[in-house]
């Protein structure tokens, strides 16, 4: 405070020795801050900035993300810098960054995109179809990529051949229909009516039917006997198609295609001898044949042409023939075995084949079958190859 009251005395003309002592203590001073100041500026300038820490989401990078770039900041020159070069522990730790985000944009670009589809592709509008088209690559959904995923002529014709095929196999289907609904109605037309009741009987019914059970078990027992070695000598040939045999003499690898047993029974006037006809058939659904089993046949053209011709012809003629037990005489490539209750089998059969000793404990018959019969599914080609053979054979 002294020195301040010497210097305003100084300022005031009022200068003494005192005064002259006070002014240069002052000066002194002055200097010393000045000189502190300038060593304090010094020391800022050497010290390297603080730089912010900022708190980063590790978040896994897209696939088609671009790296954003990091804008450059000029850097103020200092006394220990004076040539503005920015410091390079910042710039190496960024480029150690863009290097790490690089390799993991390359692994995910080479690891492959799974996408489970059907075996056969489904309709464009389907979710599946959806879900492949939205996890495919940004490329895929360019337009030139759209353009080329149109479809080409080559694959238009290739979608007309398989619905033209798929006409053929609906029209098919709906012929086949049509025939066994026909078949069925003639079954019906032509089955046993219980004249009291005018109800359809089947065969088990007129089996113990006491009004129709005796005349229908000798039809039964004729049906057998024609497909095994006659019965009561009422048969004259025999066609030995079948042979009554025991449960164990059924082969090991033959047990699972066992197949089941059906009878059909209708009455046929136009037959004078046996008007009540039995057939016994075999279950073909059963049935693991590994060969062909289609039957070639004329096309309805042919028969068009066959009749047009014949009742186009003046006094023209037509004949057909029929081929008695001709599924029945066809030797087969491998045998083929069935089951059939005992109690649907009369007892002239039982009787005369001695089935009582091969019946198993759950009351079952079972039957070795050598020739073709009705049911089986190759039964119908191997007698069209025989009867070509034979016709062919000079």
């Amino acid at each position: 405070m002294n020195a301040l009251a010497n210097c305003k005395a100084a300022l005031l003309g009022k200068i003494n020795n005192e005064s002259d002592h006070s002014l240069e203590e002052l000066k002194t001073i002055v200097q010393q801050v000045e000189t502190k100041l300038h060593n304090q500026q010094i020391q800022d300038a050497t010290q390297e900035p603080a730089v912010p820490r900022v708190e980063t989401i590790q978040q896994a990078p897209r696939v088609d993300a671009v790296p954003t770039p990091v804008p450059r900041v000029p850097i103020a020159p200092t006394p220990n810098n004076p040539s503005n070069t920015p410091n390079p522990q910042p710039i190496l730790a960024r480029r150690a960054a863009q290097q790490r985000t690089a390799v993991r944009r390359r692994r995910l670009q080479d690891k492959p995109t799974q996408v489970h589809l059907p075996s056969q592709p489904p309709a464009l509008s389907t979710r599946s179809k959806v879900i492949a088209a939205s996890t495919a690559p940004p490329a895929s959904r360019t337009r030139t990529k759209s353009r080329l995923m149109q479809p080409t002529s080559s694959s238009k014709n290739k979608q007309r051949q398989a619905n033209a095929i798929h006409e053929v196999h609906s029209k098919k289907t709906k012929i086949k229909r049509a025939v066994q609904k026909l078949e069925k109605q003639i079954a019906q037309a032509m089955a046993v009516l219980d004249e009291d009741t005018g109800n359809l009987l089947n065969y088990r019914q007129l089996l113990r039917h006491p009004k129709y059970k005796a005349q229908w078990k000798v039809s039964s027992a004729n049906e057998f006997g024609r497909l095994a070695n006659g019965v009561g000598g009422r048969i004259k040939k025999p066609t030995n198609t079948i042979r009554f045999i025991r449960e164990q003499d059924v082969p090991k690898d033959r047990r699972k295609d066992i197949t089941y047993g059906s009878f059909t029974c209708s009455v046929r006037p136009e037959k004078i001898d046996e008007p009540n006809r039995t057939r016994f058939t075999a279950g073909g659904d059963k049935i693991n044949y590994p060969g062909e089993v289609a039957t070639p046949t004329a096309e309805m053209l042919v028969a068009k042409l066959l009749f047009n011709s014949v009742v186009s012809t003046p006094g023209a003629k037509f004949m057909t023939m029929d081929i008695s037990n001709f599924y029945l005489m066809t030797p087969l490539l491998r045998p083929e075995y069935l089951r059939i209750k005992m109690a649907d089998l009369p007892d002239e059969i039982i009787q005369e084949y001695r089935l009582r000793k091969l019946v198993n404990a759950k009351g079952f018959v079972f039957v070795e079958v050598t020739k073709g019969m009705y049911g089986l599914p190759q039964a119908g080609l191997l007698a069209n190859e025989l009867l070509e053979k034979r016709l062919n054979k000079e």
